[in-house]
C-alpha cells in the first residue's frame, strides 16, 4: 500500500506543506552517501534527550547505531520534509539554503537494560531515524533523531 502525503503528514505530525517529493533514486543515493560518511567519520549523532533515552533503556551504543544506519534500505524510508528546526531557521537567516530531512522507521531487536546486568531481555523496537544530509557550510550527515518511534 502506498501512503498518500496526507496519511504521512498525519502519521508523523508533519504539516502537509512541509512534505517534499522524492526524486527517483534519491533515497538510494542518500543511503550510499550515509555509508561513505560513516566510513569517513563525518556522520554525527545530535545529542538530544529522546536519543539519549534509547541508550538508557536499551543496550545500544554508537557502534550498534552505525551498524543499523549502514543497513537502512529504501523500504525503511517514510518521508522527506523541510527541516523546520530552530537551527535550520537560524542558518536560513544567515543565507544558507533550505534544509531537508529524511525520516526512516524500522523494527530492530534490541536488548533491554535490566537492573541485573546478567538478565537481558530482547525486545522488538520500532526506531525513528531522522537524517539531515547537509552540504553547506560543510559536507556532513547529521542524525538528528535516533530513538523509539512514538507511534
Amino acid at each position: 500500500m502506498i501512503k498518500l502525503p496526507t496519511q504521512i503528514a498525519e502519521q508523523f505530525d508533519i504539516l502537509q506543506d512541509e512534505i517534499i517529493p522524492v526524486e527517483p533514486g534519491e533515497v538510494n543515493n542518500l543511503l550510499l552517501e550515509l555509508k561513505e560518511s560513516i566510513a569517513k567519520g563525518t556522520c554525527v549523532f545530535q545529542p538530544r534527550e529522546k536519543n539519549n533515552e534509547l541508550e538508557i533503556k536499551y543496550a545500544i551504543n554508537e557502534e550498534k547505531k552505525l551498524e543499523i544506519l549502514k543497513n537502512l534500505t529504501g523500504y525503511d524510508f517514510k518521508v522527506k520534509k523541510k527541516d523546520t528546526s530552530n537551527g535550520a531557521r537560524d542558518r536560513k537567516k544567515k543565507g544558507f539554503p533550505d534544509e531537508q530531512v529524511y525520516i526512516f522507521i524500522l523494527k530492530q531487536i534490541l536488548l533491554v537494560r535490566n537492573p541485573l546486568p546478567c538478565e537481558m531481555d530482547e525486545k522488538e523496537v520500532k526506531l525513528y531515524i531522522k537524517i539531515n544530509n547537509r552540504t553547506i557550510p560543510r559536507k556532513i550527515i547529521i542524525i538528528i533523531s535516533f530513538h523509539e518511534a512514538l507511534k
